[in-house]
């Protein structure tokens, strides 16, 4: 229960603390549109101290899309297209493992 001395982890707040104390200060200053040289260094940088996954992965991921939006943004263009274009007609649906529910009794 909370209140009862057990951390309990609260996602938006953990990727943003992420985001400002790590992950910040390795972007500023960056070139915005050298999206893989942003994702090499801030992956890169961490995933030697094992920081590739949970939170830190979920904060990069929301930088990288981000940075994708701008590079888009940028070249007048959508970012399926500087990513090579359309590739299929359909896509499969996907759902993470996220409870998908709207009733927390359910």
């Amino acid at each position: 229960m909370p209140g009862d001395g057990v951390a309990v982890l609260v996602v938006g707040e953990d990727v943003e603390t992420v985001v400002s104390t790590v992950l910040a200060p390795l972007l500023v200053g960056q070139d915005a549109l050298a999206t893989t040289a942003v994702w090499d260094r801030l992956f890169g940088g961490q995933a030697a101290g094992g920081h590739n996954r949970g939170f830190y992965l979920e904060a990069l991921a929301g930088i990288d899309m981000a940075l994708w939006d701008l590079r888009g943004k940028a070249a007048g263009q959508p970012v399926h297209r500087l990513l090579g274009g359309p590739v299929r007609e359909r896509v499969e649906c996907y759902a993470s493992p996220v409870a998908l529910h709207s009733d927390p009794q359910a």
